[in-house]
């Protein structure tokens, strides 16, 4: 879904995992806000409490194919997607 019709330059991406109704926002900029799919002060992690962590991988994996340049999570970040790969071990 794109979000243009409100003002805002970036799409929405259903991103379960955290939880089965997680949505990541993928601004046109550049940067992925994927919230608490991913955390961690100084190097990104997975939060202890999602649902299913083979689903985070996934969907963060689904957000590392669209080629932001910087994504943001709830706690910590930004990222690269470099780090979040060889942190993650995300493909």
């Amino acid at each position: 879904m794109r979000l243009d019709e409100f003002g805002v330059a970036a799409k929405v991406i259903p991103t379960p995992g955290h939880t089965s109704g997680h949505l990541s926002i993928l601004l046109d900029s550049g940067e992925a806000v994927v919230g608490d799919l991913v955390g961690g002060r100084k190097k990104p992690s997975f939060s202890p409490f999602g649902d299913s962590l083979e689903s985070m991988k996934e969907s963060l994996s689904r957000i590392l194919e669209e080629r932001p340049r910087l994504v943001f999570g709830s706690h910590g970040g930004p990222f690269t997607p470099e780090e979040i790969r060889k942190t993650l071990k995300i493909e």
